[in-house]
């Protein structure tokens, strides 16, 4: 972290007593502890110019996560921008470890919960981020063109640009795109995380869920769970929950490869090739 900004916020936040740790932040930013007599803090920090406006973004998605009153998130402190760095402080949360039942039960029902928190249209006030890419929220009535045009286009039209698919890809996709009307579930939309991968999920000393780094819409609420099981499994006591709390329409989990191909395709975009082998396997189901 640069020096002067670890000043300037000591002196704003009126703490005698400022101690900076360096802590796993994930591959976007750089990230810090920080201890005061006044309380710990997560301090998450960037070069501002790259990512205009992340860290607002994601405290406008920690805040309306919190407004469904379901579950923790981290209280925001400040964001800003400080000699052409951006950081975003948080209340720091010490986690415990539980893998239980109980873990999942709750776990399950609060999603459900949340995703019970609705709106007429798919999409969102303003474009927010899902990793570094930029996340387009435009309006739509019908889910079918939510996860069209505001999904799949623009990371595929980003894949083209930056050489990392073969135009193969966006004929195959538009094939796909005649048939999403039958398959994906006449719902209303849902407030959902958005990229809601095992490291943006942690359980506080109660006992309680938290959620961090969120990439919101009112989207489709099936995409969470693909989301949560594309690189990992999830106990079946989990679904069990969650449908208990908020039915799934039926064949939800045949559904959930056709959301994944839009982590996948934003996986190439961040991280590279290694991930065309699984997206060119679901796709080819449906073209």
């Amino acid at each position: 972290m640069n020096d002067n900004l670890g000043k300037y916020l000591q002196k704003k936040w009126d703490v005698e007593s400022f101690s900076i740790s360096p802590v796993s932040g994930g591959d976007i930013n750089t990230a810090f502890k920080i201890q005061t007599e006044k309380g710990n803090l997560f301090l998450k920090c960037n070069i501002a110019e790259r990512y205009p406006r992340m860290f607002e973004r994601e405290a406008e998605g920690l805040s309306l996560i919190r407004s469904s009153q379901t579950f923790r998130v981290p209280q925001v402190i400040e964001y800003g921008e400080f000699e052409h760095h951006s950081f975003l402080a948080l209340e720091w949360i010490d986690t415990i470890h539980d893998n239980g039942i109980s873990y999942w039960k709750s776990f399950g029902k609060t999603l459900a919960q949340m995703h019970q928190n609705s709106r007429p249209n798919f999409g969102l006030a303003y474009t927010n981020y899902i990793g570094t890419c930029y996340q387009y929220n435009n309006n739509h009535d019908t889910a079918s063109d939510f996860l069209i045009f505001e999904r799949f286009e623009p990371q595929i039209s980003l894949a083209l640009q930056n050489q990392k698919l073969h135009s193969n890809y966006k004929k195959g996709f538009e094939r796909l795109y005649k048939k999403l009307d039958t398959i994906i579930p006449n719902e209303l939309p849902a407030l959902i995380h958005g990229d809601l991968w095992s490291g943006n999920w942690m359980l506080d000393s109660s006992k309680q869920v938290v959620l961090i780094d969120p990439s919101v819409s009112f989207g489709i609420r099936e995409m969470d769970l693909a989301m949560m099981t594309l690189f990992g499994s999830i106990p079946s006591v989990f679904f069990e929950s969650y449908h208990h709390y908020f039915p799934l329409e039926k064949e939800w989990e045949n559904r959930l490869e056709i959301y994944q191909m839009y982590y996948l395709l934003v996986h190439i975009n961040l991280f590279g090739e290694r991930y065309i082998p699984p997206l060119k396997q679901i796709l080819k189901k449906y073209i």
